[in-house]
């Protein structure tokens, strides 16, 4: 096989496992947008909750900085769990908040939940989107499929 036809199977591959990777994201992403837009729509009633617990956590993640350049960044989150009531039966809901001023427990906060499934639940005025994970899967990937894109196209023209 010659050199020529070697970088374009590799370049396909590596295409099509950039595409793929572009999809599943995407996809990723989609569904979770999905769930929060249906939280919130579900979720019209509202009862006091107490904090329970908060257990803190850190994640480390790379953020571009230029085209060449990444950092580390570390994010603080709080699992942070809180009881309800409704209708004398008690729920206990888990978050994963990220705040600058983490919560007290024994903390009093509004809890929206779902009045046909109170299992159905989250405080605050929004529920926290976990998409931007899959975005950060979506972007480079998205950005290498289109550079092997040019570079296969622009090795099929040179045949």
């Amino acid at each position: 096989m010659d050199r020529d036809k070697i970088k374009r199977i590799s370049s396909v591959v590596l295409l099509v496992i950039s595409v793929v990777a572009f999809g599943i994201s995407g996809f990723l992403y989609l569904r979770e947008e999905h769930r929060v837009d249906d939280l919130k729509k579900s979720c019209t009633a509202e009862t006091e909750g107490i904090i329970i617990s908060i257990d803190k956590h850190t994640e480390a993640h790379s953020e571009h900085v230029t085209a060449h350049t990444t950092k580390q960044v570390k994010e603080t989150y709080y699992l942070t769990k809180y009881d309800y009531t409704v209708d004398g039966q008690q729920y206990t809901l888990s978050e994963d908040i990220r705040t600058t001023y983490p919560p007290s427990v024994g903390a009093m906060t509004t809890v929206r939940y779902d009045p046909s499934d109170p299992e159905k639940a989250y405080t605050g005025s929004v529920p926290m989107s976990e998409s931007n994970k899959y975005l950060r899967f979506m972007i480079p990937s998205g950005v290498l499929g289109a550079v092997l894109l040019i570079s296969v196209i622009s090795m099929l023209k040179r045949r």
